[in-house]
């Protein structure tokens, strides 16, 4: 967390939630905009900053925090097996390890494709609500709908789930090919 004028921000992954995460991981791959500034003002716009707070940070300000800032926070290892949402309980996985089914990979590549809250989807795959119909896990609708309520969750917790899929996916099909 760094304080800049009596305003607090999120600098590691481990502080933000899934949203913010994913919305910062946007805005550093977008190829089209190669302003530096412009990212980094963009991204304190995520984490709470408003026009007039932007407008009075000064360039030593904003150079501290483009300094603290660290996506790349090393994240735990091990992956939750499940978690509360209020009286829902959500699991990953009954047996000791996780692994993905080939369903679920299929469901992941296809509710991610449109890049717009990839990382809520992929957590809405992986984790179905204890008593869950198989039916509905499959249900692109439904998984969107857990999506949107996932986004909340803290991104540090649930990124070794993301790691794992892109990770696995990768060396596979380089294998492949």
């Amino acid at each position: 967390m760094l304080k800049i004028n009596d305003l607090e921000f999120k600098t590691s992954v481990n502080e933000m939630n899934v949203w913010e995460f994913e919305q910062i991981s946007f805005i550093f791959s977008d190829q089209t905009n190669h302003n530096f500034i412009d990212k980094y003002l963009s991204i304190l716009k995520i984490l709470g900053a408003t026009e007039e707070f932007l407008d009075e940070l000064t360039e030593d300000d904003l150079f501290k925090f483009v300094k603290a800032l660290n996506v790349d926070t090393p994240v735990k290892k091990k992956k939750i097996k499940s978690f509360k949402i209020g009286d829902r309980t959500y699991v990953s996985h009954t047996v000791k390890e996780f692994k993905l089914t080939a369903r679920q990979l299929g469901l992941i590549e296809k509710v991610t494709k449109n890049g717009i809250n990839t990382f809520g989807k992929m957590l809405g795959v992986i984790f179905l609500e204890v008593g869950e119909l198989h039916g509905r896990s499959i249900d692109i609708k439904h998984i969107e709908e857990k999506a949107e309520l996932f986004k909340q969750l803290n991104a540090g917790k649930y990124l070794p789930y993301v790691v794992y899929i892109t990770d696995k996916i990768t060396k596979k099909m380089n294998k492949i090919w």
